[in-house]
């Protein structure tokens, strides 16, 4: 439970002291209950940042192949026009939607972990606007 359910963490620490024909056993107690609640507080962030990663990773591939599926049935010939626009066309945004919230997802898990790669480049935004 830790700190904030009232249980306690000590570290002991001991020193034999020689004081004349007398032996002194020294006892230090320190209360360490923040400090292990700050680690576990750390292990449980860095455990959901790789489980985050992981999940969002396991979505992303199948998307990344069924997108170009749907692309490809939008653009045949031999699919009816209702059937696009009621069906296919839905489904390929919002797949295109769910792979941008998980690539998202994965670029903040990247800037957790200090591991995102920023990439500059010149572009025209013109071409990029029309």
């Amino acid at each position: 439970m830790g700190a904030l359910a009232g249980i306690r963490n000590f570290e002991v620490k001991t020193q034999r002291l020689a004081c004349g024909i007398k032996n002194l056993l020294i006892l230090v107690l320190s209360d360490i209950s923040q400090t292990k609640e700050i680690v576990r507080m750390k292990e449980l962030e860095e455990y959901k940042d790789i489980l985050l990663a992981s999940v969002t990773h396991e979505l992303r591939t199948p998307l990344n192949c069924m997108i170009p599926l749907l692309v490809e049935a939008c653009e045949s010939i031999d699919i009816k026009h209702e059937m696009k626009n009621e069906y296919l066309i839905p489904v390929l945004n919002n797949a295109k939607l769910l792979l941008s919230l998980i690539n998202d997802i994965l670029d903040y898990s990247k800037m957790r972990r200090k591991s995102l790669r920023f990439i500059l480049d010149y572009f025209n935004l013109d071409e990029l606007l029309h």
